[in-house]
């Protein structure tokens, strides 16, 4: 079927139905106009140019064509790649099938290449890619996903569970991705959300392709959605998407940062704002969302991703965003964010890769019980998707996903043995903590440190725990490397070059690995830890003018933006002097992120500008 018809077959609505039993109409209800006969059941309807799947409680519409009312864009002109249209929504779902009683709660907003809150029109949700043909910005290119195909995987009997597919095929004409874009997306009979999936295949004869980016964009409700929240220490009241335009802000250093100057709420006058400020590690993505406390009643939008170690590749400290001014929630398959390289498949080489799946949460007001008031809602409605994350992560590697290239629990392994550390030195007790960071992990086959850079295939990682000893669960077969860091040691390890993974499932056990660190006599001094962290070096106050700073303490205070701006007004006088006898890294010795040059690092000033 002509892809210009079916232009947008892409994850573009999330409306909430009745919570059924536990909770109430959150009043943006898509609900059926007569009474089901199997109350809960999944259904999939299929229009002309939308297709709704259903259980009760949620509602996802994806578009057939971007035709859902031919909407136009700011000059006019039909927006051949919008899939949906907030106001437009509830009319041409039909009146005859379905009725609505207010918005939903993913809407129609802006996006483009390189920044989800800057560009053209798009629809509230959609898979996107930025890819080259050749090794160089000149053939590079961006694409937001389309299909060619539709097609419902469960059979038409089953209702507890259904899986739907999006299909986008290369074109012969090469225009688009040489690769093949399977979206996957699955709905439970009584669950309040839904998951989705991606699987990229990319033929022997298809041609060479570089992916820099790959990602899932949400956009939600802008009028219900203003509370962000990626983790205990990170929840805070965000400014709103207008308060980035230039009326309202002035440029900074790089092109997505922004200073408020007249933000609509006063209290973020004077705030840097720019989207890097909430990247995190993959280690510490378990969910991330936002939280609409005024709406009635309060509601959470969330995602979560309980395998996402295994297919977002670059190990446990790979960066990435998370939330964004817009209402944004990201989901970055892949990125190189922070210094991590394309994914790289060439000409002849045949590659298939599964990313996800993961999950789309909504909780509402009725999960916080006796909780009341704004604040409360944040606290509970957080708690709740935490408590939802980790159900998740216990039902991974999920039964349910039929692709032949997500293998079963049956299917995968797990690799365990233990780590013993010899240097003198080294506190012994490091293990076991908690706090420290001592991870051991598969990854492809290679020297130490290369799984930083690996991103094509698949990664499985453990924290070392008391005594040194290790569980990798869940392990897909494959040939890796078994590599290691341990908190307190410097360097990369690779404790055994090879560990094959066969399809029979079962434990290995690698036995006892042993780690000696570099070292040609006693430490005489050090400054900070080997940590692969930031966050025992003092951060100044960045921005004193601002009503409400970001935090200025803890592991993340260097993420915040303009540490040089304050350099000079901190060290007037020269450059800090570290006096190996009286100096403390945490007063004395700060750490700096750079204005210019590679954004992909951080590190510390050792020069006055």
């Amino acid at each position: 079927m002509d892809r210009q018809f079916i232009s947008s077959y892409i994850f573009v609505v999330f409306v909430i139905a009745t919570f059924m039993g536990t909770l109430p109409d959150l009043a943006h209800t898509v609900q059926a106009s007569s009474p089901q006969s199997d109350r809960g059941a999944v259904t999939v309807t299929e229009g002309s140019n939308y297709v709704l799947l259903s259980n009760g409680i949620v509602t996802v519409e994806f578009s057939r064509g971007g035709l859902l009312n031919e909407s136009a864009d700011a000059n006019g002109d039909s927006d051949s790649n919008s899939t949906w249209s907030i106001l437009d929504f509830p009319e041409n779902l039909g009146s005859e099938n379905f009725r609505t009683t207010s918005a939903p709660l993913v809407q129609g907003g802006n996006g483009s290449a390189g920044s989800a809150a800057s560009g053209n029109r798009n629809p509230g949700g959609y898979y996107d890619m930025t890819w080259a043909s050749c090794d160089g910005r000149e053939c590079a290119a961006y694409e937001r996903f389309s299909a060619d195909e539709y097609r419902r995987i469960t059979p038409e009997s089953v209702t507890d569970r259904v899986e739907i597919s999006f299909v986008q095929f290369p074109t012969k004409e090469q225009r688009g991705a040489p690769v093949k874009i399977d979206m996957r997306y699955v709905m439970h009979r009584g669950d309040r959300g839904f998951y989705s999936y991606l699987v990229l295949d990319h033929a022997g004869n298809d041609s060479t392709i570089h992916i820099g980016e790959l990602r899932l964009v949400l956009r939600l409700n802008r009028d219900k959605f203003e509370y962000a929240a990626l983790a205990h220490d990170r929840r805070r009241h965000m400014p709103g998407e207008i308060d980035r335009s230039p009326e309202r802000s002035s440029k900074l250093a790089f092109k997505e940062a922004r200073l408020l100057t007249n933000p609509v709420n006063p209290e973020f006058k004077y705030e840097f704002e720019h989207k890097y400020h909430y990247t995190a590690d993959i280690k510490d993505m378990q969910v991330h969302g936002w939280v609409g406390p005024t709406s009635n009643p309060a509601v959470g939008m969330w995602l979560i991703s309980p395998s996402r170690m295994e297919y977002m590749g670059g190990g446990p400290e790979k960066q990435d965003l998370t939330v964004q001014v817009g209402p944004i929630i990201l989901n970055m398959l892949h990125s190189g964010h922070y210094g991590t390289p394309a994914v790289s498949i060439l000409h002849g080489q045949a590659w298939r890769k599964t990313y996800g799946p993961y999950f789309f949460y909504v909780n509402g007001e009725p999960v916080c019980s006796s909780s009341s008031g704004e604040e409360a809602y944040h606290g509970c409605l957080w708690k709740d998707a935490l408590s939802r994350a980790a159900k998740e992560e216990s039902l991974w590697p999920y039964h349910w996903a039929v692709s032949s290239d997500y293998p079963g629990k049956g299917s995968r392994s797990s690799v365990s043995g233990t780590i013993h550390v010899e240097d003198p030195e080294w506190d012994k007790t490091t293990f076991g903590r908690g706090t420290d960071n001592s991870w051991v992990g598969l990854a492809a086959e290679g020297r130490p440190g290369t799984w930083a850079a690996s991103s094509s295939g698949y990664q499985f990682w453990a924290k070392i725990q008391r005594n040194g000893h290790f569980h990798i669960p869940n392990v897909r077969p494959g040939s890796y490397s078994l590599f290691a860091y341990v908190h307190g040691v410097i360097g990369d390890f690779v404790l055994q070059e090879k560990v094959v993974v066969g399809s029979e499932g079962g434990p290995i056990d690698v036995g006892r690995k042993v780690i000696r660190p570099p070292r040609n006599g006693r430490t005489i001094w050090s400054i900070g830890i080997p940590n692969r962290s930031f966050g025992e070096f003092f951060v100044p106050v960045l921005n004193p003018r601002s009503q409400r700073p970001y935090p200025s303490t803890g592991p993340n205070s260097w993420r915040n933006y303009g540490s040089w701006l304050r350099y000079t007004e901190v060290y007037p006088d020269g450059d800090p002097v570290f006096h190996i006898d009286r100096s403390d890294y945490a007063r004395d010795w700060r750490a700096k992120v750079p204005e210019t040059g590679s954004r992909c690092r951080a590190w510390l000033k050792t020069r006055r500008r």
